[in-house]
């Protein structure tokens, strides 16, 4: 099974789609332009770094484009050596690899393993990736390639930035720098040719190289059983946004080829059919299951009341105004855990918490305070107390809330 230039390029393009819908939305919520900064990628982990930063990027984003565009090449052929330098040397066969599931951070790998698929896993680590050698059965896509292979998925990735360069949109263009490492990962399956591809991705890259691919397959006559693993919470309002950002259908591309969805509910399951999963997908009587995913606690290292905030960027002047309002109360340790898609702010760096900077670490606390998110659902069903606030949450809600906190210590 090949797919040729044009095909990669067709495919790349549609999670490069994606993922700048998902650009524009932060862009958006942080009440940014993303034209004055020239559509710069990943705009959350930067847009919250000071205005000395902004000012920079808004000055040079300009020349960073130009460099981009003319140079981009060099880039990925220094990633190239690099990757290849650190690649393991296991190598996984092909005839072997039945049931592959995409490791693109260690939480994807905990859901698909919670979500029990019941079949033996080979997960494929995407380039990249960390804290996921200790799971039983992973592989690095870089280690399954030869290097004439790599040298290949290197020439695809350049005809791939420089036809984004000088003939996509321009929300496109920056998209490119993911170019080698998704092409790496789409080899690695080929070659590995898998019967069943598992991800726990919805929306992004590679959840759109996991249907591409699927596709591909399924045009050479080949069946192949892709699974969807839900790995948090998905709301309405972001693809509604995302329509009033001028995306006519939400999200630009919608996946058309799952066979089995994993979801928390019933709720959940009818947004992934309104706005992730192409309508033509429920004809084919997709098969739905329901799964709980359950949070591993660690030990927080305090005796006393501990107190665990967790965070977003549209909550943060609510958080710090809260922390403070806290400190009427004894003997209290207060965590702060920011969004994994987020980086902390330096108010949020130095307020005086504890911030939790290990995407992996869950304290065990007495109390959890969160806006509605995937995190503050996974505490309640582990037994921990929660008090649930509004994205859009105020001063006037400080008091109200300091009063439910300092009660469920009273109480406690």
């Amino acid at each position: 099974m090949k797919a040729n230039a044009k095909q990669f390029y067709e495919y790349f393009k549609a999670a490069a789609n994606n993922q700048a819908a998902f650009d524009l939305f932060y862009y958006d919520l942080y009440k940014a332009h993303a034209e004055n900064y020239s559509f710069l990628p990943r705009p959350a982990q930067w847009l919250n770094k000071g205005a000395l930063l902004l000012r920079f990027l808004r000055v040079g984003a300009p020349f960073i484009w130009f460099l981009w565009c003319a140079f981009g090449g060099i880039y990925f052929f220094v990633r190239l050596l690099l990757l290849k330098a650190g690649s393991e040397k296991i190598k996984a066969h092909a005839s072997l690899e039945k049931s592959v599931a995409l490791a693109v951070c260690k939480r994807t790998v905990d859901v698909i393993v919670q979500a029990d698929t019941g079949r033996d896993i080979l997960f494929l680590k995407v380039p990249g990736v960390k804290n996921v050698d200790s799971c039983v059965g992973a592989v690095s896509a870089v280690s399954v390639l030869s290097f004439f292979e790599l040298f290949k998925c290197f020439l695809l990735a350049v005809n791939i930035h420089y036809r984004l360069a000088y003939g996509g949109e321009k929300t496109e263009v920056f998209q490119s720098y993911a170019a080698l490492d998704w092409v790496i990962v789409f080899f690695a399956l080929i070659k590995l040719n898998p019967d069943q591809l598992i991800i726990a991705e919805h929306h992004d890259r590679w959840a759109v190289l996991a249907d591409s691919y699927c596709g591909l397959k399924y045009h050479f006559g080949s069946r192949l059983e892709l699974i969807l693993v839900q790995h948090g919470l998905e709301s309405p309002n972001t693809y509604e946004r995302m329509v009033d950002l001028g995306f006519e259908m939400g999200l630009p591309y919608k996946l058309r080829n799952v066979t089995i969805l994993y979801v928390y509910n019933d709720k959940q399951c009818n947004v992934f059919i309104d706005y992730i999963i192409c309508g033509s997908v429920t004809k084919l009587q997709m098969a739905v299951r329901h799964y709980t995913y359950r949070l591993m606690l660690s030990d927080s290292g305090f005796s006393g009341n501990t107190i665990l905030i967790i965070g977003y960027a549209k909550c943060e002047k609510f958080h710090l105004d809260l922390y403070r309002a806290l400190s009427d109360i004894e003997n209290l340790k207060c965590f702060y855990k920011p969004h994994p898609s987020l980086k902390p702010s330096h108010l949020l760096l130095s307020a005086g918490w504890i911030l939790i900077e290990d995407k992996d670490y869950y304290p065990r606390v007495d109390l959890v305070v969160s806006y509605p998110s995937t995190l503050l659902v996974e505490y309640r069903s582990a037994g921990i107390d929660v008090i649930e606030h509004e994205f859009d949450a105020g001063d006037a809600e400080v008091g109200v809330l300091n009063s439910q906190i300092i009660s469920a210590f009273v109480d406690k």
